[in-house]
């Protein structure tokens, strides 16, 4: 190619991201609010926000977000713009690549949150959801997606079960079941079982959820042993806590569970303990977890939390499986 047709080809890309940018400024924004009012049926008093509009991946269109809310929640969700303001897509515009099984083209797993796309390499048929793998152990697969080295832990090193928990600290579902398992968990299983401790704050629609994380996880890397009372004390006053007090409760929680004060201040402002929340959020991201309370025995998820009776027909089976003994069932 020479120096002359670069610079064209160029040029025309420059020109026709110029003109999809003006084609998006086009948008009929007050339309598409009404539109999304009546699709999605939403209540009054809900806010929709078109931003961050620029051209898309998928020829013809623009890719932005719709940032939704309502009273003190907001929650984000992207969408595709076809060119000349008509058509929209609530969806991210998805790359579809080589699939490990032979004959299709996927979309890859770390693409969405939503399942995988595979299509047909002649297009002809398309198939939604994960492929499985009989080869591999979908148990072992978790566990070795699981980093428990800097994480909070309760129990014996070493022991048959192994407990992990993911949870947000404005959740009121997760208050429930971690309230659950402290008087529980350790008690109906002593030494066989560790407990471990990791955050999945839903920052779409718990606003204090991260700090508090952060927090925690100040008091961890100051005094491991006094994450449990810090984390229990902001479960237990969720519904006093809000973004405008959440250093003073953290503080408080602090004094509270022997720490010192400065340097917990100062971990807490500064964020000292940020990359040990993001490295629990990437981790839940890549085992797939996508709500809260999500828990793994031995790699086995287990969402949502029912009852701790429930959830121990699931620890006893596990337990039994793990040791091969049935006389340790339900012991």
């Amino acid at each position: 190619m020479t120096r002359h047709v670069r610079l064209a080809a160029a040029a025309a890309a420059v020109w026709f991201a110029a003109m999809s940018v003006a084609s998006a400024a086009e948008v009929d924004k007050k339309a598409l609010y009404r539109h999304l009012k009546k699709v999605f049926s939403a209540p009054p008093g809900v806010e929709f926000e078109l931003k961050d509009l620029k051209p898309s991946s998928l020829p013809g269109f623009q890719s932005g977000k719709v940032e939704i809310r309502f009273k003190s929640r907001v929650q984000t969700q992207p969408i595709q713009i076809s060119n000349d303001g008509r058509y929209y897509v609530m969806s991210e515009a998805l790359t579809l690549g080589e699939s490990k099984v032979p004959g299709l083209i996927s979309t890859p797993e770390s693409d969405t949150d939503g399942p995988q796309i595979h299509i047909t390499k002649d297009a002809k048929m398309l198939i939604i959801g994960e492929v499985r793998d009989l080869s591999v152990d979908p148990d072992a697969a978790n566990l070795s997606k699981i980093n428990i080295k800097n994480s909070p832990k309760l129990g014996k090193a070493g022991a048959p079960l192994m407990f992990v928990e993911f949870s947000d600290l404005q959740c009121p579902f997760c208050a429930s079941a971690h309230q659950a398992l402290d008087k529980e968990l350790v008690k109906a299983y002593g030494d066989k079982i560790v407990w471990v401790y990791k955050h999945f704050p839903l920052t779409n629609i718990h606003p204090w959820a991260y700090s508090a994380a952060v927090a925690t996880s100040c008091a961890y890397k100051q005094k491991p042993d006094s994450v449990w009372k810090v984390t229990a004390g902001f479960y237990e006053k969720q519904e006093e806590t809000n973004p405008g007090n959440i250093k003073e409760r953290a503080m408080t929680l602090a004094k509270a569970s022997g720490l010192d004060a400065k340097k917990f201040e100062t971990c807490f402002d500064k964020q000292e303990s940020k990359d040990q929340v993001e490295a629990d959020i990437a981790e839940a991201k890549a085992l797939g977890v996508n709500s809260t309370p999500t828990f793994y025995i031995n790699g086995r998820q287990a969402s949502g939390f029912r009852d701790f009776s429930t959830l121990k027909e699931t620890l006893d089976d596990m337990l039994a499986e793990k040791t091969g003994k049935a006389e340790d069932k339900g012991k």
